[in-house]
């Protein structure tokens, strides 16, 4: 039990200190384990296979004997490119204000390594009661771009972290149905990050007076920075595993809802030439705060046993993203006005196949494939979240070392359609444009048992 509390302790810290977070099909983190994540995750609802399910569907922590710890870690590799079709922006002429493009490169690649770690446990309470426990990073997103790209007015930093805590327990009813339910409570932080053209700002506001003082679209840039502390939302999962022939398996579980109120600060940075327009109280730094609801999902799944050695799986996934109406931002400052992106997100599907091969007693091998669709319209996609269809490939690999040890390794690569945006900056450049890329994932695991 001291080798189980330090494995614990070990990788509750390096959860809290290295979960970062990933791009995805809106920006759900899919990677929350790594031996599903060799078959696609398909009938993880209903494997039970390891800990991990203390997430995946609470009621099959029944398939699990004895204490169960499962620590893991993903690296994803994601990577993009912009590709310009005509963007424009503000530019001078006789009459003031005039459409021209809008100056700067692609961006660099928006991209980058994200750690992705997670943490389950499961023990036994009695020969019908199971109790566990996780750690592991459900939503986030992470975009970058370099300082002077076309989209600078649109963003430049989009970071949301979210860290779960859950506490899981699990009820066999019959012989052949279990049921389980879990509470979550999620740690929630956000930063977000974009140029400010009062160039564009200053000549809509004061006319000729302001072209005579200098200013010219897209050579007067500042800053709007805002980082929100850390705050807590609450939710719960419940699940149900059926039984119905030894050698199938149907799970069903429901995610709930989780509201997070973030607040924080918002800090601007003026040019000094542009220093005149914070006479107003305007673009002075001030306390900000955003409203985030993560949406409930649905998953069922099928788990079929051909014989000893090959195992079929399926599972689709239906996730609640029409609750991603917009993202507006509330400044302290009266001043200031709200900024508003509309966003008007879809409900959207995840369908995965996968299959296991029992080599021997000790090799397991794992492949799937994934359909997952992007919750994101097309003339709602921003560069902040730029992110399109999505197609899954997976393979994986288990060795048991003994009976008390196992080792996993999963590899993902994911193909991404190409995402085609016209996003609309609140001063008014239009940057239009495709977005080209991908990711890769690599997992590996340590399963111990008691």
């Amino acid at each position: 039990m001291r080798k189980t509390a330090f494995v614990l302790g070990v990788c509750m810290i390096v959860a809290l200190l290295g979960a970062r977070t990933a791009t995805g099909a809106g920006f759900e983190v899919a990677e929350k384990g790594v031996r599903g994540l060799g078959s696609a995750y398909a009938g993880q609802a209903a494997s039970g296979e390891d800990a991990s399910t203390v997430w995946f569907n609470p009621a099959a922590m029944k398939k699990i004997t004895g204490f169960q710890v499962v620590a893991g870690a993903q690296l994803l590799s994601a990577y993009g490119d912009w590709k310009d079709r005509g963007s424009m922006g503000w530019g001078l002429g006789l009459a003031g204000l005039t459409p021209t493009a809008l100056s700067g490169d692609d961006g660099g690649d928006p991209g980058g390594i994200t750690f992705l770690p997670n943490l389950y446990f499961v023990a036994p309470i009695t020969p019908d009661i199971s109790a566990g426990f996780g750690i592991n990073v459900p939503f986030g997103l992470k975009t970058e771009y370099d300082d002077g790209w076309q989209g600078r007015y649109n963003a430049l930093t989009s970071e949301l972290e979210v860290v779960n805590f859950m506490f899981t327990g699990a009820y066999q009813l019959h012989d052949w149905i279990s049921v389980g339910a879990g509470f979550d409570a999620m740690y929630a932080k956000a930063h977000l990050t974009n140029a400010v053209d009062f160039g564009t700002i200053a000549i809509s506001q004061m006319g000729a007076s302001a072209i005579s003082a200098g200013f010219v679209p897209q050579m007067h840039d500042g800053e709007a920075d805002v980082e929100s502390d850390g705050d807590w939302g609450f939710g719960y999962h419940l699940g149900i595993l059926l039984e119905p022939a030894d050698d199938w398996r149907i799970g069903v579980a429901f995610h709930s809802k989780v509201y997070i109120k973030l607040e924080g600060d918002a800090d601007f940075t003026v040019p000094a030439s542009a220093a005149a327009l914070t006479a107003s109280g305007a673009f002075t730094d001030t306390d900000a705060s955003a409203r985030v609801t993560l949406p409930e999902q649905v998953s069922i799944s099928l788990y079929h046993d051909i014989d000893e050695q090959w195992t079929i799986l399926g599972d689709v996934t239906w996730t609640n993203w029409s609750r991603f109406r917009e993202l507006r931002i509330k400044f302290d400052n009266p001043v200031q006005p709200d900024t508003v992106v509309d966003e008007d997100w879809n409900d959207v599907f995840r369908y995965s196949i996968g299959a296991i091969y029992r080599m021997d007693d000790a090799w397991t091998f794992r492949a799937g494939v994934a359909y997952d669709e992007s919750p994101i319209p097309r003339n709602n996609r921003t560069a902040r979240i730029p992110t399109n269809d999505r197609i899954w490939l997976t393979f994986g690999v288990g060795y048991k070392v003994d009976d008390n040890i196992t080792i996993d390794a999963s590899y993902l690569h994911v193909f991404i359609s190409d995402g085609k945006l016209s996003d609309t900056a609140s001063t008014g450049q239009q940057l239009t444009g495709t977005f080209e890329g991908g990711a890769d994932v690599f997992g590996l695991s340590l399963t111990l048992n008691f």
